[in-house]
This record gives C-alpha cells, structure tokens and sequence, in this order.
C-alpha cells in the first residue's frame, strides 16, 4: 500500500505519494517574470511538468503530476470539462474544454496524468464536479482524455455510505478502461481496511494544513458546451 502525504500552503497543494506532485488552482500563479496575462491553469500545470522533468524528478521517479480541486466544471447535464477560467474571481483562462491534449503533452515528458474530485456532489471548493451520480460518464471521460489517476477526496459524503460509493466509482472505472492499455489508478481517503477492494493507494492521514480556511469557492462557474468525442456527454 502507497501513503500518502499532503501539505497545503499559500493556495498549492503538494501531494508526494512516492512519486506524484499535485497543484490546486484555488489561487491564480502568474509566470516567472510575473506576468499573468493570458496565462492558463493548463499551462502552469504544463510548466509544472517540465520543470519536474529538466530537474531530474522524473528521472528519478516523481512521474505523476495531479492536477487538485478547481480545474473542472459541469454543465446543467452533467457534462464534465475543463474550467473556462483559473478561479471564480479571474480572467485568465483555465483549461482546454477537453484534457486531451494537456495529457498527451504530459506523457510526452514520460509522466502520468492525475485529476482530483470528490466522492460527493461538489467538490472541497464547492465546484459541482464530483462524481456522485455521474461514476460511469466521468470514469469514461477520464479514459478518453488518457487519464492515468484518479484523486477523490470525501467531500460531501457520510461515513456510513462511503465504503458503497468508492466501490460504485471503482467498478465504473474498471468498466471504462476494461478495454484499454491505460488502466486509471484510483487513490482513496478512506479506512485502511477499505482499500483494497475500492483502490490501489491511499492517504492514511487528514490533510497538513498552514493556511486559513476557505469559506467561499474561488472556483469558476459552471458552462454549456459538449463534444462529439463523447457519445456519453450531452449538453
């Protein structure tokens, strides 16, 4: 079993499980010489990824880079996509409606692709993005887009049915890449004697935290839209 340790500081979520480094989008980055027009949420995680790879990281084995809370939205029809914009509060841009090309530029560089959500409704930031009634549409996406891990913490759900929905996500995720190379690995916050029926790692302790809690989402609103690369999603 693979643990897990997390540490939140100054709006970035680190999250070193052996081999993985997660970044949140609850505050906006700007570039290195501290512009930020135009700048995306996608293309910071971009320059995440090869930093990690000039540096030598991934050679030495730090290969999954996952992407926190706050790079996803719904639609009204449960259509999941990428964020149009970084935050609620700015204008730069988020990420591309589909993560396609985000996840080939991250396997290019030899690493794997993480996402976060939540095992309920919203997400820890209250973006209607988890995957509590929609397991088989987002499981299916995240095959699609060439997703290699899977995230979700448990906002928004109650010890007593937990156990029920991290299965019900597994068996989606299993059924979506049932036939494909790519299998997605689903990490789990959940009791140790859970995981090994429901996912492959798991974080054995609560979130390490040095910054004030959030009590309003900086996460953008939702927006319309589909693609025709999912028959699953509809507007």
């Amino acid at each position: 079993m693979r643990r897990t340790r997390r540490v939140l500081c100054a709006g970035a979520a680190v999250v070193m499980a052996g081999t993985a480094l997660a970044v949140t989008g609850s505050t906006v980055q700007a570039r290195l010489d501290g512009t930020r027009d135009g700048y995306s949420f996608q293309q910071f995680m971009k320059d995440q990824a090869k930093a990690m790879s000039d540096t030598g990281l991934v050679a030495a084995g730090y290969k999954n880079l996952t992407v926190d809370d706050c790079w996803m939205q719904r639609t009204s029809a449960g259509y999941l996509h990428g964020a149009a914009t970084w935050n609620s509060g700015s204008s730069q841009p988020g990420f591309d409606w589909e993560l396609n090309d985000y996840a080939d530029y991250v396997h290019g560089l030899g690493m794997e692709v993480g996402l976060s959500s939540t095992s309920g409704v919203n997400t820890c930031q209250g973006v209607p993005g988890g995957v509590m009634g929609h397991e088989q549409a987002d499981a299916d996406s995240s095959a699609y887009w060439g997703v290699d891990s899977i995230k979700p913490d448990n906002c928004g759900t109650g010890f007593s049915d937990r156990r029920g929905i991290f299965t019900k996500f597994a068996g989606a995720l299993g059924t979506a890449t049932a036939n494909k190379s790519r299998k997605i690995l689903r990490t789990s916050r959940a009791p140790w004697r859970w995981p090994a029926t429901t996912a492959r790692a798991t974080s054995t302790t609560p979130t390490c935290s040095s910054s004030a809690t959030t009590t309003s989402s900086p996460c953008p609103s939702s927006a319309a839209g589909s693609h025709p690369g999912r028959p699953w999603a509809r507007r």
